[in-house]
């Protein structure tokens, strides 16, 4: 299928017919637009074509008066169109699909006064009302076309395939494999389970009379009340689910809108919290210098102090041996003495005699005459000596701290140059931007931009809470109908009724038929998830920049992690943005596998990508589909980075064009510079 035209009529901002048409050649077509100038206003308009539905920014669906053309309105016009010219099959098909004013209201104030027309146009020939419904649902149904047109928000949601217990990525999951082709296998399983439990249905009926089984009847009758409370439950869950995600949508719009903004206001609160270390180290080092000059005194000094230290040693060394020598001899003195007075010697042991006494005293006198001890000016300026030396030495042993305040001053001048840095270039750059964002973002603001992301969080965990709840009536649901399924077989084993024993033979044939469908579909499933983790892991390697990057695996849901080469093993806690690049590789996997083939329509896919991961992604736009429309808007992507890696698959350049306040017009974009 390729599309070959798209116009518009007083549709969103787009008030006169406009068109884009799409090369015969095969690549990228690439319409830029500023928020607000109506790209995501085309979108739209794909998904009214085909499905017949709209959503406006803040997630309203089929919401198709506020898609009338305000400058149209005022002139009376309150009908719009949508015309795609397509070939399919080797034939040319135009599909005009316009919500025109019901017959009796003049000036229509709510979708009740519109009604909606469809007309398909066969090579020439106006198909019936019935017959254009049916084409249209058979080239793309609802749930397929979000694989074939989407925007981030499509990107967002793939992560719930990642977990294999999420009732939302369940329903993803289905539509996958709507695309897929496999509808033809669950149909035929489903149809023939419809079929068993229609005739188990009536057979009950007819063996409720007899005694033998009628007590089972009345219990099947209670399971199936209790199956169908259930099922209401289950429906509820659901509605209040979507009712949740809706509202997750329209916050998704809004943390959108302010997303920027909000990274601004992050970044100026990072640079702030950097200026606020940065002050908090000068701070600490101006202090602690502070603290270390208080007693500077001392070590500065220290150098001149252990001189005079050695001075003095110098000067206490000959009165301290003086002094020492004095103290020997008269220690030895005093031994002397206490032999002379004991008539003993302690030294010898033994008696000491008269000789000897006179001897003793004798050697007293020559020791005496000998010893030249301190006098007494010498005593006190021996103390006076030590007494400086013991002042001296506590002063000398302080530590030299000029290296620790050379140090401390480099780290407080290095956090000063980072701080001024920080205030005067950072600082002033992000609130001139912030300051030019708030002029763009109409009403919005930084607080905003948090409470809306707040919000988002807590209605997301409010969807995983229903997803829980249907999850768990699910249980409740398969154990009733094994509880049915048990009833129904006691009823065939015990009635003896000829209709009942037939009918329970029917029923083992469409369950058998059931069955072989059942395991068809593993087979089928099993080689699908097979082709499409190859080819999603072939697309997302001719994206990928880290080198541990291996691959990709597939689970159940259809979800990819990605695996690490060096072991094999899933990297953990990837970011948003490498999520977004996965769920890019899932898409072009999807359609390399689908049945049929058919373009692509992206809507401002790449902002929560950083500017490496854009520009690999951007390389990868020919690899997944032969058609492909691009809505980016200016800074999205680098348009001159863009050309270059991917200028041959480049089939032309459009851009929307602003004429007033409420009218967009769409024309050639010059590609110089």
């Amino acid at each position: 299928m390729r599309f070959k035209k798209i116009t518009v009529e007083n549709f969103g901002p787009f008030k006169d017919p406009t068109s884009v048409d799409f090369s015969a050649r095969n690549g990228v077509s690439i319409v830029w637009g500023r928020n607000g100038r109506g790209k995501t206003t085309l979108l739209n308009a794909f998904n009214f074509v085909l499905n017949g539905t709209v959503k406006d920014r803040d997630g309203n669906v089929d919401n198709f008066l506020s898609f009338i053309n305000e400058a149209g309105m005022n002139e009376g016009k309150y009908t719009f169109k949508v015309i795609l010219d397509l070939e399919n099959n080797g034939k040319a098909y135009r599909i005009v699909r316009s919500i025109a004013v019901l017959p009796g209201v003049d000036k229509p104030t709510s979708n009740n006064h519109l009604h909606m027309v469809l007309q398909v146009n066969e090579s020439g020939n106006i198909l019936s009302p019935a017959d254009s419904e049916h084409f249209v649902k058979r080239i793309m149904t609802k749930e397929v076309s979000r694989f074939f047109l989407f925007d981030g928000e499509l990107l967002t949601e793939y992560e719930e395939l990642l977990n294999e217990n999420s009732v939302r990525g369940g329903s993803i999951k289905s539509s996958i494999e709507q695309i897929l082709g496999m509808p033809i296998l669950t149909y035929g399983a489903s149809d023939s389970e419809s079929a068993a439990s229609t005739i188990a249905t009536e057979a009950r009926k007819v063996a409720q009379n007899e005694e033998a089984v009628s007590k089972y009847t009345q219990k099947l009758d209670a399971e199936e009340d209790t199956l169908k409370y259930q099922q209401q439950e289950l429906q509820r869950l659901k509605e209040e689910r979507d009712a949740c995600i809706l509202n997750r949508n329209k916050l998704q719009n809004l943390v959108e809108d302010t997303e920027k903004l909000r990274q601004f206001s992050e970044r100026k609160k990072n640079i702030e919290e950097n200026m606020n270390r940065q002050h908090q180290i000068c701070d600490d080092e101006q202090r602690a210098i502070a603290r270390i000059l208080k007693d500077s005194w001392q070590w500065m000094i220290a150098p001149v102090l252990r001189k005079r230290l050695l001075d003095l040693q110098s000067a206490m060394a000959d009165l301290h041996g003086k002094e020492q020598t004095s103290k020997g001899r008269e220690i030895i003195i005093e031994y002397i003495q206490q032999a002379i007075k004991e008539i003993y010697c302690p030294v010898c042991d033994h008696p000491i005699s008269q000789n000897e006494r006179e001897k003793l005293e004798a050697k007293i006198s020559r020791i005496k005459a000998e010893t030249d001890g301190l006098s007494p000016e010498e005593k006190v300026q021996l103390e006076s000596y030590r007494a400086q030396q013991a002042i001296l030495t506590g002063y000398t042993s302080v530590a030299d701290q000029a290296q620790e305040i050379k140090v401390r001053y480099e780290r407080y001048a290095a956090a000063l140059v980072m701080f001024t840095d920080f205030k005067e270039h950072d600082l002033r750059e992000i609130e001139s931007d912030l300051e030019a964002l708030r002029k763009n973002a109409a009403g919005t603001n930084e607080k905003a931009a948090f409470e809306y992301l707040d919000q988002f969080g807590k209605v997301s965990a409010k969807i995983a809470e229903y997803d829980q709840g249907i999850n768990r009536v699910n249980e409740e649901i398969e154990k009733t109908k094994e509880t049915i399924k048990k009833l129904s077989m006691t009823i065939f084993e015990k009635s003896r009724n000829k209709d009942v024993v037939l009918a329970n033979k029917k029923v083992a044939f469409a369950e058998t038929i059931a069955a072989i469908f059942s395991e068809g579909i593993d087979v089928y499933r099993d080689k699908l998830s097979r082709d499409v983790e190859r080819d999603a892991t072939e697309i997302f390697m001719k994206m990928n920049t880290e080198e541990d990057y291996g691959g990709l695996r597939i689970n159940e849901n259809y979800g990819l992690t990605i695996i690490r080469k060096s072991d094999g093993k899933p990297v953990p806690k990837r970011s948003a943005g490498w999520e977004h690049m996965v769920a890019f590789a899932l898409i072009g996997a999807l359609h390399k596998n689908a049945p049929f083939d058919g373009p692509v329509i992206m809507d401002s896919p790449f902002y929560r990508l950083d500017i490496i991961n854009t520009k690999s992604m951007v390389k990868a736009l020919p690899l997944i589909a032969n058609q492909v429309l691009m809505l980016p808007y200016p800074g999205e992507i680098d348009p001159s980075a863009t050309r270059t890696d991917i200028g041959d698959y480049i089939v032309q350049e459009l851009e929307i064009a602003r004429i007033s306040s409420n009218e967009s017009t769409i024309k050639e974009m010059s590609t110089n510079g």
